[in-house]
């Protein structure tokens, strides 16, 4: 979260509710949850997600790693998710294929 440059209003306002603690990647279990808030830069986020993409391939050999794709504002997840996890599943070509993701086009 803090490694990215905050470009839109959403990232500044996340950057600043979030503190700003070291990074902990230690596997304590065999369902590891990973968390991966990317930035609103896509180019960006695929260069910060790389530091992710070696030990999630490792973890994902003999454990069942979870890992949550999003942005502080959620605008462009889908975009985020379609990027960087064929990126993963190259490396890792068990890593679970996220689920469908149908269009909403109104809430109510």
């Amino acid at each position: 979260m803090h490694s990215a440059t905050a470009s839109t209003p959403a990232m500044v306002e996340a950057q600043r509710k979030k503190p700003r603690l070291p990074v902990h990647a230690v596997l304590t279990g065999t369902m590891p949850v990973v968390r991966f808030i990317a930035s609103d830069n896509m180019h960006q986020s695929a260069g910060l997600f790389d530091n992710w993409l070696n030990r999630l391939s490792g973890w994902s050999m003999d454990n069942n790693p979870f890992l949550f794709l999003h942005t502080p504002d959620i605008g462009e997840v889908h975009k985020i998710v379609t990027t960087l996890l064929p990126v993963l599943q190259r490396l890792a070509p068990d890593f679970t294929p996220p689920p469908n993701q149908p269009e909403q086009s109104t809430l109510f």
